[in-house]
């Protein structure tokens, strides 16, 4: 197997603004175009100029769009709802409702998805 070396730069701001102000003014710039229609124009798109033109009709004033938000609560809360229901499943202790997705560090479950 071969190794791809990239190289990065990392650099760090200071702002005396808040971090909540500075994500608001950062999603204010952001599009969010409709996603279904979006996918749609793109595969109606027959050339790559038509793509380009559809991806740039989407991107918001900073050229920046965004595609797809995660919320890591809900993913956290399902995790727990999850394990819960695991252990009244099997009868396990008070304890099972704080194992993680997989089930890992808890005697009886063995890499559950």
């Amino acid at each position: 197997m071969s190794v791809t070396e990239i190289p990065v730069q990392r650099f760090s701001l200071t702002c005396s603004k808040s971090f909540e102000q500075v994500v608001s003014e950062f999603e204010a710039v952001i599009s969010r175009p409709n996603m279904a229609v979006f996918l749609r124009e793109i595969a109606d798109a027959k050339s790559y100029a038509e793509l380009e033109q559809v991806v740039e009709n989407a991107l918001g004033p900073s050229g920046l769009m965004e595609f797809i938000r995660f919320d890591i609560g809900e993913a956290l809360v399902r995790s727990v709802y999850r394990a819960i229901a695991l252990g009244i499943i099997r009868g396990g202790t008070e304890h099972d409702g704080l194992m993680s997705v997989n089930g890992e560090g808890f005697p009886g479950v063995q890499g559950r998805d």
